[in-house]
């Protein structure tokens, strides 16, 4: 909640029926939620469309599209870079992403705790003016008449640093997901980094804090 209090955005939450008390605690501190079931499957289709039809009900100008483990890191608040987009008649806005992996630390707050990361993609744009004609589709966002920009910033995903049980049983409800007819292509990558058992080597990975995002970073994760 705190990088959402620093880019100036109102969150609304989509529970997919969690089992870590975090929707009790997303009612208790009156942040707007509701739960959607998938029956314990990791149905990234279904997911989606629950949240278009729910951007559609609040009818918000702009959508920061990103789940518990991703974030945006920029020059500017994100509020402030979709008034410029606006303003420059641009309706989408994408950042380069990189992933922090788990190596050899012990668990705790990923900001502090890890700072070893891969390159992941080159563009994503997950930050979009919203239409009722905008379409999700895994990763790509379908917007007609798309006019994009590009700040300085990053895209950082912490979901690799999640303990190997954890990401275990994320791969068993994405496997029942693909038993019920979501396309494979959606979480393939489970595949790959079971056979690491979930688990890189620093070698292999850059160290954030001597690259060009550590700017951002350094004053979530003071050294």
């Amino acid at each position: 909640m705190e990088w959402c209090r620093r880019n100036n955005l109102k969150p609304y939450i989509i529970d997919n029926h969690s089992d870590d008390f975090s929707y009790g605690w997303l009612r208790d501190h009156n942040i707007p939620c509701h739960r959607f079931s998938t029956d314990g499957a990791f149905d990234l289709k279904a997911l989606q469309r629950e949240m278009v039809k729910t951007i559609a009900r609040l009818n918000p100008d702009w959508v920061v599209y990103l789940g518990a483990d991703l974030f945006i890191f920029c020059d500017l608040p994100v509020d402030v870079l979709c008034e410029n987009a606006q303003q420059m008649g641009c309706n989408v806005i994408g950042f380069p992403m990189i992933d922090i992996c788990r190596t050899d630390e012990e668990p705790g707050n990923p900001f502090r705790t890890y700072f070893h990361y891969r390159h992941s993609r080159d563009l994503i744009e997950f930050v979009f003016k919203w239409s009722p004609q905008v379409r999700m589709d895994g990763d790509l966002i379908r917007i007609p008449q798309r006019r994009g920009l590009s700040p300085q910033g990053v895209m950082i995903n912490y979901g690799r640093t999640k303990i190997p049980e954890k990401r275990k049983k994320l791969l068993e409800r994405r496997k029942l997901a693909w038993k019920r007819g979501l396309n494979p292509k959606f979480g393939r990558h489970y595949l790959r980094e079971q056979k690491k058992d979930w688990t890189w080597t620093k070698d292999e990975l850059k160290d954030i804090r001597n690259s060009e995002y550590w700017k951002y970073l350094k004053d979530y994760a003071p050294v």
